[in-house]
C-alpha cells in the first residue's frame, strides 16, 4: 500500500523558473476583436508560497496533476481540496492565522 498523504511540494524561494508562480493566458475572438486575458496567480498557505502544478483552461475550469481526476470551478476550490487531501504538507496553522476570509468578489 502506498502512502499518498505526502506529496513533498515544493515551497516559497524554490527556483522560480519552476517556482511557485503560475501564469495563465486565456484567449479569444469577440466582435472580431482578438482578446488575450493573461493573469499571475501565486497561492501560499500559512504564509508559504506553494507550487500546486495547477492551470485555468479556457471555460475557466482549474486543474492539477495533484488531483487530476477533478476540476474545479475556482482555484479556491482546489486549493481547498488539495488542503483536505493532503494536510500533512502544508503544516499547523499559525497562531492567530487568518482563518476562513470572504470577499475579495467572486
Amino acid at each position: 500500500m502506498t502512502d499518498d498523504t505526502h506529496l513533498g511540494l515544493p515551497v516559497g524561494d524554490h527556483d522560480m523558473s519552476h517556482g511557485t508562480q503560475v501564469t495563465s493566458v486565456r484567449s479569444f475572438d469577440h466582435g472580431g476583436k482578438a482578446v488575450e486575458i493573461a493573469a499571475t496567480y501565486e497561492v501560499k498557505v500559512n504564509g508559504v508560497a506553494r507550487q500546486l502544478h495547477f492551470s485555468v483552461g479556457q471555460d475557466g475550469k482549474v486543474t492539477s496533476h495533484l488531483r487530476p481526476y477533478v476540476a474545479y470551478d475556482s482555484l479556491v476550490d482546489m486549493v481547498k481540496d488539495i488542503i483536505d487531501h493532503y494536510p500533512d504538507d502544508f503544516g499547523p496553522a499559525p497562531q492567530g492565522g487568518h482563518g476562513d476570509h470572504h470577499g475579495h468578489g467572486g
